[in-house]
């Protein structure tokens, strides 16, 4: 499928591998071509085309569109890409200090600053470290709860995580994107709390 990831950073960098190993065709949409994030991300993914923020037609070009930005940016980008009608938009972002603007949730802004897209929350709950290596040394995979109103979004983003690796299991409608969030800032607190940055949950099932 075609990924494009609304940012550079460490999280994009890492699951555009990661699709691309996949067999994926990767974009990403940059704010500056000449940053520092964006020249890492071309050196770590060469296989990918990179373009402004603004300058791709995403509700052509794009199956899934992933926003891994900064929390503080993310509707200012938001504001700059048009009309994201119909789109798969995934919010793969976490406001620890915080969401902006008194908005309940990350997702909850980015539904408000993205009309008529079919919001995905996911990509969220795990540090970059296990985004572009989804699988553990003992043989099991990194969890990853994905959550949407549209099925057909839910669908699209559980096989594009399976596909990169991940135990990707449906998290049910958007309204659990709360969970997620918390589940990330969980994450935080024991990543940062003494555990390492490549700590991760995995899921048990009971046969």
């Amino acid at each position: 499928m075609r990924v494009v990831f609304i940012g550079a950073g460490n999280v994009a960098r890492a699951l555009a591998q990661a699709s691309v190993r996949a067999g994926h065709q990767v974009t990403f949409a940059v704010r500056d071509l000449d940053s520092d994030s964006t020249k890492a991300a071309k050196a770590a993914v060469p296989q990918a085309a990179f373009d402004p923020v603004g300058a791709i037609a995403l509700q052509a070009e794009a199956d899934v569109v992933v926003l891994a930005t900064p929390a503080y940016v993310a509707a200012e980008v938001l504001s700059s890409l048009g009309s994201l009608a119909g789109v798969t938009l995934v919010d793969a972002t976490n406001a620890f200090q915080g969401v902006p603007d008194g908005f309940p949730t990350m997702a909850s802004l980015v539904a408000h600053h993205a009309p008529g897209a079919n919001i995905v929350k996911s990509f969220n709950v795990v540090g970059a470290e296990h985004m572009a290596s989804p699988e553990l040394p003992d043989g099991g995979r990194v969890f990853m709860p994905v959550a949407a109103d549209d099925d057909d979004a839910r669908s699209l983003v559980l096989e594009l995580a399976s596909d990169i690796g991940f135990d990707a299991v449906s998290a049910g409608g958007l309204d659990n994107a709360a969970l997620l969030e918390d589940l990330a800032r969980l994450w935080g607190v024991l990543a940062f709390g003494g555990l390492g940055r490549g700590v991760a949950f995995t899921l048990s099932r009971s046969t």
